[in-house]
């Protein structure tokens, strides 16, 4: 024989509901005290160091100098030309009258995880992250002397991304470098000559079929009347001078030492080479020369009279 079950009874859902008591005299924050401490905290910020957006640097001569610009080496990249960075890196150390401006991308810097950098950009890396920020390191160390200012790039900004640290400003802090972040206007004064100098690593307004576009576009649009102006990222070296306001202009961009890019081959970019365009500049009246080519402005340069002409 069988004996049917009572069904159980129904009871009601219990709903959570948060506890929203008062909290206890004593543990209570005014508006007023978040702020004071917010404002605290900003000062402090402040002084670890917010990026200028416009610095000057002196430079006591009476002869012509040349500034190279030098971006995207891509340290630790399977396709960068090592043999060709460590020569150029090398010449610029030991010719006289020759500085630097660095720019951003000198080093690859691909992190596994973030979405910017593939698994198959980390994986065709030959140097490790660690061992890439310590070549920029004694790179900067042996330099020091000829860097007028350090700048930072995409690729150094994946290291941010993860840490909330700026290690190119920490590292050209270090060297008591100057540093301007992604761009800023660089007052360079040569003897008596003073040239304004406006470089990002990244501007809008580019097109493939004028490299220079948007380094005029940033004249006309952007915040800073220059002298010079520079581009940095897509690796299409460049140079041509033009015209504002009746003053003769610099347009200038980078080549990178990464020759090899499987990525910019699959979306059809080719004819990257190492090219560090370069300026002479006088320093008794204002006269600029750019060349595209690092090595044949200081040619040009050691065949200046002492004088200057």
């Amino acid at each position: 024989m069988f004996r049917a079950h009572k069904k159980p009874k129904k009871t009601k859902k219990q709903l959570w509901h948060p506890d929203v008591s008062p909290i206890e005299e004593g543990g209570s924050l005014s508006f007023g005290q978040v702020m004071k401490v917010a404002i605290a905290m900003q000062k402090l910020c402040e002084k670890e160091g917010n990026i200028p957006s416009e610095v000057e640097i002196i430079i006591p001569s009476e002869q012509p100098i040349a500034v190279t610009f030098i971006a995207d080496l891509h340290i630790g990249d399977r396709g960068t030309d090592n043999e060709a960075l460590y020569a150029d890196m090398k010449f610029l150390k030991d010719t006289p009258r020759l500085y630097a401006i660095f720019g951003g991308d000198i080093i690859n810097n691909a992190i596994f995880g973030l979405k910017q950098s593939s698994m198959d950009m980390v994986l065709r890396q030959n140097l490790t992250v660690s061992l890439q920020w310590r070549a920029y390191e004694e790179l900067v160390n042996e330099l020091k002397d000829k860097i007028l200012c350090m700048s930072t790039g995409t690729h150094e900004d994946w290291s941010m991304a993860v840490t909330g640290v700026d290690w190119v400003q920490k590292l050209a802090a270090r060297q008591g470098i100057v540093y301007t972040g992604h761009g800023g206007l660089i007052k360079l004064k040569v003897g008596e000559i003073e040239y304004r100098i406006f470089r990002r690593h990244h501007y809008p307004y580019h097109t493939s079929f004028n490299p220079l576009h948007s380094v005029k576009r940033m004249w006309d649009m952007g915040p800073h009347d220059f002298d010079i102006g520079v581009l940095e990222h897509r690796h299409r070296a460049a140079i041509e001078t033009f015209d504002r306001h009746g003053e003769e202009r610099i347009a200038l961009r980078c080549g990178s030492y990464k020759t090899y890019d499987e990525y910019a081959r699959k979306l059809g970019y080719y004819g990257m080479r190492p090219a560090n365009p370069t300026v002479i500049l006088w320093s008794d009246k204002k006269r600029m020369l750019p060349f595209l080519h690092m090595m044949d402005a200081v040619e040009a340069l050691r065949g200046l009279p002492h004088g200057q002409s």
